[in-house]
């Protein structure tokens, strides 16, 4: 690849092999993803803040939540049972010194694991206000290969319009993991899934790791794709 250079239709223009090749750039973002991290948030923050009206001493809380949309109404819910877990146990979590100490938690279809370290080690004090966090395991660990299809089809759209300017065209599907809408893993995908693309390459590209990977397709015309 050589001789690289902007361009709006596609992003990129370059030189490979002797064609005259386009490079289009797309993001694959889920708005449900950053959705469900500020539920979560919301849901920890309103513990801590019952926690502190109710005048319970100063703890850290680790909460691991299962990935869902939680409705406006249940975070109060799950605010509320999450503080009681937590003034139920505070004798316990006194009682393990400042070590970490693991809540025991009903078969729950929301929480995972809630921890706790007491506001002393030792006998000295650490730790003088609540600190309440939702922990994320950081990654979609489900098939998102309909995620990856729905965005190659709305570039399959302009294909045409991209190939006027290049004997061939890329297509670059780029996740950024460190926002909350690309918690995307390539090693998570199903590997053997074909996609529909009018592109004569599909990249799948972890911006963080800075690796690329080939994804298999199936030709087709931009006009037989319908938009999802």
């Amino acid at each position: 690849m050589s001789n690289l250079e902007d361009s709006e239709s596609p992003d990129f223009l370059c030189n490979v092999d002797g064609e005259r090749t386009g490079v289009e750039i797309t993001h694959l973002k889920d708005k449900k993803l950053a959705e469900i991290v500020r539920h979560k948030n919301a849901t920890i923050q309103r513990a801590a803040e019952i926690a502190i009206k109710e005048n319970l001493p100063p703890v850290e809380v680790s909460v691991w939540l299962r990935d869902r949309v939680y409705l406006r109404k249940e975070i109060d819910a799950k605010a509320k049972y999450l503080y009681k877990l937590v003034e139920i146990h505070l004798s316990n979590i006194a009682d393990a010194k400042g070590y970490l100490y693991k809540l025991p938690i009903k078969k729950d279809n929301d929480i995972k694991q809630v921890s706790a370290h007491w506001n002393e080690i030792n006998g000295k004090k650490w730790l003088f206000n609540h600190q309440w966090m939702n922990v994320e395991a950081g990654l979609v660990s489900w098939d998102f290969s309909p995620q990856l299809q729905q965005a190659i089809n709305k570039k399959n759209a302009k294909y045409r319009e991209y190939r006027k300017q290049c004997d061939k065209c890329w297509l670059l599907i780029v996740v950024d993991k460190t926002t909350n809408d690309e918690k995307y893993a390539y090693k998570y995908m199903d590997k053997d899934i074909t996609y529909n693309s009018s592109f004569d390459r599909v990249y799948f590209f972890d911006y963080l790791e800075k690796k690329y990977y080939p994804l298999l397709t199936d030709p087709i015309s931009a006009a037989q794709t319908q938009i999802q």
